[in-house]
């Protein structure tokens, strides 16, 4: 492909996914299966030029002095200010022969020519950390004077996590197996069954992952999964369980022995984990749909399970780093709603804890408002459950230096270098 028209797929990826922003990176995929002609190197170049776009937005806005540019001309800025292109050799490129893009109007010219490439110092404290003006208050609030390091982590592109599967293979063995396939991978600094891929490598034709001997998975879900501290023969409900990323690293951590309930309110998220169970040798997990006709069973099930697990619905903020767009999309009505259902999982997750069982609480938030305040919100309401310390499980289940502060566990990418996460472990007392 020429320039012009790597740039022009770039516009065109990104205005797709500015029409239909939940689609993510399903547009990127879905234009590239549909124009299977492009070359690899190619599409690593588009793809690249795509997520840069979208990773900086907020400062190519700013330098281009447009509060909501086009597509188009974010692209083409990208190409201007973070590429390093000449605004003349630009305009040469968009030249509407081909498949270049179209010409230059006098607007775009204009802009492009007299873009602002100032250093990141000028700019306002929330458009250098890609955050979003509403937002901003909240990161403060929570981080201090560390609120731009922290953001300037979420900006950076995450890598590869695995999970060894333990049900088929110990963690050198799996190494060594990826390595023999080529894929280069290291141990994670925390999770004890984690790799790390040294390049971003394509996995799909990886017998080690078709065989199941290991698992896509963030190491700080790894850990969040861990802290469950789930035993054999112990009944455990994953009361949101998606995909099923945590039902399966609990399942092998119980030796395949117990019985774990797999739940979600959305059944395409929750056929999505059947191949991944049944690749990975897993038979003691049920999935089960929380839809309106399983009312009777949530009643029946009440006060009978050792380990529940919440992985609640949230913003995403601490996965910024996978879903880059997701910053924009975000607004102050869907944090309420989340909250509102934070509440709601909260409460009937307690419903379903045992006494003396536990109800671990998890998201993949770094916002104070569905962590901490969630937790004490449910511990007000709820006097007979008490917090647990996440340090002393974390020492009982991985035995190694605990990475937080305090009773709960907040992971972030720059102190963890993992996604943001956050983990609290809260005990039903016992009766009596």
């Amino acid at each position: 492909m020429t320039p012009g028209a790597r740039l022009q797929a770039a516009v065109e990826i990104l205005s797709a996914m500015d029409a239909d922003p939940a689609a993510g990176d399903g547009v990127v995929r879905s234009y590239f299966r549909m124009r299977r002609y492009i070359g690899s190197g190619d599409r690593r170049d588009i793809s690249t030029r795509v997520w840069r776009t979208v990773r900086y937005r907020s400062r190519l806005s700013w330098r281009l002095d447009q509060e909501k540019p086009s597509p188009r001309l974010l692209v083409l800025g990208d190409s201007l200010l973070n590429e390093g292109q000449e605004f003349d050799t630009l305009n040469s490129i968009c030249s509407g022969e081909g498949y270049a893009p179209a010409v230059l109007d006098e607007t775009e010219r204009s802009v492009l020519s007299s873009a602002d490439a100032g250093t990141s110092d000028e700019m306002p404290a929330h458009v250098a950390s890609e955050c979003p003006d509403w937002l901003w208050p909240y990161f403060t609030d929570l981080f201090s004077d560390q609120a731009e390091t922290e953001l300037a982590a979420l900006s950076e592109e995450a890598p590869v996590d695995l999970r060894v599967n333990t049900l088929k293979a110990d963690r050198a063995a799996a190494a060594a197996a990826l390595e023999a396939e080529g894929l280069n991978v290291e141990n994670t600094g925390f999770a004890p069954h984690g790799l790390r891929m040294s390049d971003r490598m394509v996995l799909a034709n990886s017998k080690t992952f078709a065989n199941g001997l290991v698992e896509v998975q963030d190491e700080g879900s790894q850990l969040a999964a861990a802290l469950v501290d789930v035993k054999p023969e112990q009944d455990v409900l994953d009361l949101c369980a998606g995909g099923g990323g945590k039902t399966l690293a609990m399942a092998a951590a119980m030796g395949g022995h117990g019985r774990i309930i797999a739940t979600d309110n959305d059944a395409r998220r929750l056929n999505r984990a059947k191949p991944r169970l049944k690749r990975a040798g897993v038979f003691s997990v049920t999935t089960r749909v929380l839809d309106p006709e399983n009312t009777n069973w949530l009643h029946k099930k009440r006060k009978i399970f050792d380990r529940v697990l919440v992985d609640a619905p949230c913003s995403g903020t601490g996965a910024w780093r996978r879903n880059p767009d997701a910053r924009w999309r975000l607004t102050p009505k869907d944090l309420s709603r989340h909250i509102e259902t934070q509440d709601a999982v909260l409460t009937q997750g307690g419903r379903m804890t045992k006494p003396g069982g536990r109800l671990v609480y998890v998201t993949c938030s770094l916002l104070r408002q569905e962590n901490e305040d969630r937790v004490e919100h449910f511990l007000e309401r709820h006097e007979h459950f008490r917090a647990l310390s996440t340090a002393d499980i974390w020492k009982a289940v991985l035995g190694t230096r605990y990475p937080g502060r305090g009773k709960y566990l907040r992971l972030s990418p720059r102190r963890h270098q993992t996604d943001g996460f956050f983990i609290a472990v809260l005990q039903r007392k016992t009766e009596g």
